[in-house]
C-alpha cells in the first residue's frame, strides 16, 4: 500500500525575450500511497543536480527553428 521511487528530470529552458537557455538536471523523489484502490502521491521533492545558463546572444549563429508558443515558420533572428 505504500511505494517509493526517484525519477531523472532534465530540462531545458529557452528564454527567447532575455536571450537566455537554462539546462539542468534533478532527482526527484517521491513517496506514494494506495487508499480505497488508487495510487496517489504522498510527498514529493527533488535534489537539483547541477543548472547553467548561457547567453544566446553570445551565440550568433544559434537559431530557435520551431516554438510551439510562436507561429508556425516564425524563427527567432
Amino acid at each position: 500500500t505504500t511505494a517509493t521511487g526517484t525519477w531523472a528530470l532534465e530540462d531545458v529552458v529557452i528564454e527567447t525575450r532575455a536571450q537566455l537557455t537554462i539546462r539542468g538536471a534533478a532527482w526527484y523523489h517521491d513517496e506514494y500511497v494506495k487508499q480505497d484502490g488508487a495510487w496517489w502521491i504522498r510527498s514529493t521533492g527533488y535534489e537539483r543536480t547541477f543548472e547553467e545558463i548561457e547567453s544566446r546572444k553570445d551565440r550568433p549563429s544559434l537559431r530557435l527553428t520551431a516554438s510551439a508558443w510562436e507561429p508556425v515558420g516564425k524563427a527567432e533572428s
